[in-house]
């Protein structure tokens, strides 16, 4: 099991420097596409699961929307898994043992032609005046360094991602109160119209 663990965390470390070196080179090309977030997001989850058990942490994810039909957003499959991964890895990472990880699909009250997806936790939480810094890259809190290791780059290049989306990562956190990520994206159907 810790081996298993050191090596999902080699894959996840290598995958997100090659990203991000594609990223930065102009070789990583959206395909946008009617993507269903809930199914991308329950793929994370059930990837993650294993993580979460192994610290007691419960995870799991809500929605408001109706089920059926599913309402596609404008997004790239495989670039919205590496951002909800990263998101939802850092969550559990940074919540200690029995803590909570929540991810979120719901219709903000303004602009509810887009869908937010939240991720929320109970974690170690972060100051105001790192907020901007973890998503520069290659940034770490002195907390963060202490509870997880990592390279400070999954964020940065969640936060790049989802720039070529249209969209904005948030964040919304405080010392020992946990944390609260968060972005938007158009549904598929609003955004052919537009």
């Amino acid at each position: 099991e810790v081996l298993q663990r050191a090596i999902n965390n080699l894959k996840s470390a290598s995958a997100n420097f090659l990203n991000l070196n594609r990223l930065e080179s102009g070789k990583l090309a959206l395909t946008l596409s009617p993507t269903s977030l809930r199914t991308v997001a329950l793929e994370a989850i059930m990837t993650l699961k294993p993580l979460a058990e192994a610290k007691e942490i419960q995870l799991r994810l809500e929605s408001d929307l109706p089920e059926t039909p599913p309402a596609p957003v404008r997004a790239d499959p495989e670039a919205l898994a590496l951002v909800l991964n990263n998101l939802i890895g850092n969550a559990i990472k940074y919540t200690e043992n029995g803590g909570s990880v929540t991810a979120r699909i719901s219709r903000p009250e303004k602009g509810r032609s887009r869908v937010l997806f939240t991720v929320s936790d109970t974690g170690i939480g972060i100051a105001p005046q790192d907020r901007e810094r973890i998503l520069s890259g290659f940034y770490r809190t002195e907390a963060s360094k202490r509870v997880s290791k990592g390279f400070g780059v999954g964020l940065m290049l969640s936060k790049e991602l989802l720039e070529k989306h249209g969209s904005r990562l948030e964040i919304e956190s405080a010392p020992g109160k946990g944390s609260r990520f968060f972005f938007s994206l158009p549904l598929w159907a609003e955004a052919a119209r537009a």
